[in-house]
């Protein structure tokens, strides 16, 4: 049973005491529903059998992979550098050579292509779990049993947010799960492939150092492992996977989703039930900060697959004086819709400094560091 309630007042009036008015007493019609809801609250009983639809990204045999891979790949690195340790007291290494052009290409390709494929491969395997994290959570925030206030849920965007700044926001909400994600992606995307990839250098022979003569036996450089670098990319693994667990656990939480809800119509099929769209009349041009300003005001919840009403924690402003305001702003304050980077000036910016860089490229990239210098 769902339970309306309207805000009371927060003097005392003794003459409530009477007992029920006329206008409380009559039976509410189907006319009547969605009428004076702006200071009404709704409370709805626990769903006993509240959805849980998760994309493939989300399921805990995947949360697992990410477990697996990390830590695999932390064993794989240290192996390596203990294999080149070893090595290094014998006076060998994983490829000898005298030139890169000598090199087989397999051993070129193991060397210079195929651990960053690797790191490129597992980053992007995080970034699939985090986008999908960070995409529902404002359903789960509205899952909960008293749902969440609008800046929390309707109005959360941490898709378009920069990476970087996720965690920050994520730990402002207190959304753990966001926070967890974006931490690890990070880690995954960014600092374990710029470890990785100085951990694996060439080392000249020490025989063959200021010396033309063969006595270094026609091996004048050696493939190691830096352990320095080596234990970095270890450990940046192994907290990689610790957050995956801690994720893992963040995710047993139910989303309240029967199915995927992509696109503009599947999010508008959630308030077909609902007097939801009340709280948006006048709202069509209204821009985002008015739209937070309104509903600021309220808890919004999913249940049974529809977005409701929830509890409203203070008077929203009357409504001809929200449109007054908006429609001011929106005459004062007209806002491009597109990105920074897609408007006019910033766009032919953009496009005149690549023009004035592009040649450096193939400059620094063909010419002798020594000629440059």
């Amino acid at each position: 049973m769902i339970v309306s309630m309207r805000d009371a007042s927060p003097a005392v009036d003794l003459s409530s005491l009477e007992g029920i008015t006329a206008q409380e007493s009559q039976p509410p019609g189907p006319t009547r529903v969605g009428t004076n809801l702006a200071h009404r609250s709704f409370f709805f009983p626990t769903d006993p059998e509240q959805p849980d639809w998760k994309p493939f990204s989300l399921k805990s045999y995947y949360i697992a992979m990410l477990i697996v891979a990390s830590l695999m790949l932390a064993g794989v690195q240290e192996y390596l550098c203990q294999k080149s340790k070893q090595w290094e007291k014998e006076g060998r290494g994983f490829v000898v050579f005298n030139s890169v052009g000598e090199m087989p290409t397999v051993e070129f390709f193991c060397w210079k292509y195929l651990p960053t494929i690797v790191m490129v491969s597992y980053g992007v395997l995080w970034q699939i779990a985090d986008y999908e994290v960070k995409r529902l959570e404002p359903y789960y925030q509205l899952s909960q049993p008293t749902g969440n206030t609008a800046a929390q849920s309707l109005n959360l965007d941490y898709v378009t947010l920069w990476s970087y700044t996720v965690p920050i926001k994520a730990v402002k909400y207190r959304h753990w799960a966001v926070f967890v994600s974006s931490i690890g992606t990070i880690l995954a995307t960014t600092a374990a492939p710029s470890l990785q990839s100085p951990s694996i250098n060439s080392v000249e022979n020490p025989e063959c150092k200021n010396s033309h003569k063969p006595a270094c036996d026609g091996i004048r450089y050696f493939l190691r492992i830096d352990p320095v670098w080596s234990r970095l990319v270890t450990d940046c693994l192994i907290t990689v996977a610790l957050l995956a667990l801690v994720l893992l656990v963040q995710l047993r939480r139910k989303s309240g989703l029967l199915s995927d809800p992509r696109g503009v119509a599947g999010i508008a099929a959630m308030a077909t039930k609902s007097h939801i769209l009340c709280d948006f009349d006048g709202m069509d041009e209204a821009l985002h900060d008015d739209i937070h300003a309104k509903l600021r005001h309220r808890r919004y919840i999913l249940y049974k697959s529809t977005i409701w009403q929830g509890e409203c924690t203070h008077h929203n402003p009357s409504k001809s004086q929200t449109q007054t305001q908006t429609q001011t702003q929106t005459q004062t304050q007209t806002q491009n819709p597109h990105p920074i980077i897609l408007r006019p000036i910033p766009l032919m910016s953009f496009m005149i400094a690549m023009a004035i860089f592009f040649p450096f490229i193939p400059a620094i990239a063909y010419i002798p560091l020594k000629t440059i210098a």
